[in-house]
């Protein structure tokens, strides 16, 4: 298989786009629509497509169409022709004509676009995870909208400028989480938003909230009956109509869905990344079990040179500056998948954060224990350190003083304690000047807000749910996605089933982490469907280890250096801290200080290829 750098733009197996407007004028609508539109839809029919005085709408794609007899058009996105049809979009307009919600009772993934030029109104609505996303500009003189930023970019009354702040996010946290984008003035949908906009005016409101009513724990046994039957008719929902194939990293989540496709499709292909590098290739553990579960096997090992070649056409492919690494192996395992036929793949994310497989999840537990102990111990505790500062340094009276560092921090801050921009002093990360546009609070505050929404949860469904927000909407899906659609497959995610999904609401902390055993639950529920070798491996993934073969690689060092000078050019970052950076990596940790390195080559990259100087 060739990493020659070759960019795939085209044959998408689930293409959908939908762009539009309403209220904004302009003398040549078809104009600005056909400007609106992706180049590499350039040729691609449109499955809907109207304009009109101060309105205009086309969808391209995987998408079902209702137009009612006053003129109002409802386009869905992510949603064929199975199950209900065109009946879906018809009950949607006949909701939304009759006042009542259009939205929560749509199943996932979606993403609804309507247009109501009688009432000079639309409504853009996201599913929960916000697998299918939408952008907007939004203001007095109407609401632009786009499933891909630069369809919002394109229209010719959307002012277009970098917003610090949003850099400043993406360093904090290696993407720019919705609602904003790197744009200031356009913003995305969170998951499971919806915005209406009518007289001017944008309302949005979130529809769904994850309830977290629990099952007592003597019900165990019957939920983990339950689990895998819930999975396999996840799985089986997406048969039909082309080529399956599945993900195959050799941990739990992408070995239930790979044996669940074998068991619901009799054949199945899965795909897995290799690397040669110590301590990151899992590719054996994948091997084991597609032999398991009889299925068609297929693995490429990941190069140096392969990230040389493909990193700036990964890099520019996101429609913003999108930093998880990760994004590589991804790439490759969905291209090895399209050569070898298959138009979908099933992936596993969501495993983890819906049934607790994070470390965190029971390191935290150890942490919030301090918060529980008598506060005249907690005060003597941290007083003796204060009039004994010697003792932080020693071995053992220094690992407590750093827990009850972390411990005061509280959820969900202290999740971010190996956070660059926590262990960094910001401000001399950046130029003066640029620094003194950005709230280095503002990605705190976000991340406490979306903490906080699952009012109902414990500190761990709390954590659980943020990681929903941040990790998979705004991160893992966002990774997969794009690299299906640049590799030209479609990708799913039986995990994320809304049915799994409410599924897991229902199950206790004492149930999914029987004795604080991470995953403890969903092992149990799957002992009998996985080979033990699985149930009894350490967690892993498509990490790539690109922090150690930048050390070793002078085709990675080459690229890195030439873009960090770049980037020192547009007096974003201090050129002392990107010096800082790459002597880091030198000398510190190759994985963690690489990362820091891979972010702010991807964000130089993005610039580039956007064409912004």
């Amino acid at each position: 298989m060739d990493g020659g750098g070759r960019k795939t733009t085209g044959n998408f197996a689930k293409m959908y786009f939908v762009s539009g407007w309403i209220g904004h004028g302009g003398t040549a609508p078809e104009a600005t629509l056909a400007a609106m539109r992706p180049e590499r839809l350039a040729d691609t029919v449109p499955a809907c497509s109207a304009s009109g005085a101060g309105f205009g709408i086309a969808a391209y794609g995987e998408c079902l169409v209702h137009r009612a007899d006053d003129g109002l058009i409802v386009v869905l996105g992510g949603h064929g022709p199975a199950g209900e049809g065109p009946a879906l979009a018809a009950r949607v307009a006949a909701d939304y004509a009759a006042g009542r919600s259009c939205v929560e009772g749509l199943p996932g993934p979606f993403a609804l676009t309507i247009v109501d030029p009688a009432r000079h109104a639309a409504l853009i609505a996201t599913d929960r995870f916000g697998m299918l996303p939408i952008y907007y500009c939004a203001g007095p003189a109407g609401l632009v909208f786009a499933s891909r930023l630069g369809g919002v970019r394109a229209h010719p009354e959307v002012p277009v400028h970098l917003d610090p702040q949003s850099i400043y996010d993406y360093v904090f946290y290696h993407c720019i989480p919705s609602p904003q984008t790197i744009f200031r003035g356009i913003a995305k949908l969170r998951p499971a938003e919806a915005l209406g906009w009518i007289g001017g005016r944008a309302r949005q409101r979130t529809y769904w909230l994850p309830d977290f009513v629990t099952l007592p724990a003597a019900d165990a046994a019957a939920l983990e009956r339950e689990l895998p039957e819930r999975l396999e008719r996840a799985v089986a929902r997406h048969q039909g109509g082309v080529p399956n194939g599945a993900f195959l990293s050799g941990g739990l989540d992408s070995s239930s869905v790979a044996g669940m496709l074998k068991r619901v499709q009799h054949e199945a292909d899965t795909f897995t990344i290799g690397f040669d590098a110590q301590g990151y290739d899992e590719s054996g553990y994948a091997r084991l079990a597609a032999d398991y579960f009889g299925t068609r096997h297929h693995e490429y090992f990941v190069t140096p040179r392969d990230v040389v070649d493909m990193l700036p056409v990964i890099a520019r492919f996101y429609d913003e500056p999108f930093g998880n690494s990760s994004a590589i192996p991804a790439y490759f395992c969905a291209r090895m998948a399209k050569d070898a036929g298959v138009a979908r793949m099933l992936a596993g994310d969501g495993g983890d954060e819906l049934f607790a497989g994070n470390t965190r999840y029971v390191e935290q537990d150890v942490f919030e224990r301090y918060q529980h102990l008598p506060e005249f111990l907690r005060g003597a505790l941290e007083t003796g350190y204060a009039i004994l500062p010697f003792l932080k340094d020693w071995s053992i009276p220094g690992k407590g003083w750093r827990y009850i560092q972390q411990a005061r921090m509280g959820l969900p801050d202290r999740l971010q304690s190996y956070n660059f921009l926590q262990r960094m002093d910001a401000a001399a990360v950046f130029e003066r000047d640029w620094f003194a546009h950005v709230d280095r609070q503002a990605p705190w505050q976000a991340w406490r807000h979306r903490y906080g929404e699952a009012a109902s949860g414990s500190a761990l469904q709390r954590m659980l749910y943020l990681d929903w927000k941040f990790t998979l909407a705004d991160n893992d899906l966002v990774k997969v996605n794009g690299m299906c659609e640049l590799a030209g497959v479609d990708v799913c995610y039986p995990m994320l089933d809304d049915g799994v999904v409410d599924f897991s609401t229902r199950i206790a902390e004492a149930t999914m982490l029987p004795g604080r055993e991470l995953r403890g639950f969903y092992k149990r529920a799957f002992g009998s469907f996985l080979p033990r070798a699985i149930i009894d491996k350490s967690k892993h993934g498509f990490g790539l280890p690109f922090g150690v073969w930048m050390r070793e690689d002078p085709g990675l060092r080459e690229i890195v250096r030439a873009t960090l000078d770049s980037l020192a050019g547009r007096r974003i970052f201090a050129p002392a801290f990107l010096e800082q950076a790459v002597g880091m990596h030198q000398t510190g940790s190759a994985a963690y200080y690489g990362e820091l390195l891979w972010i702010l080559t991807v964000l130089e990259l993005w610039l580039e290829g956007a064409g912004i100087s």
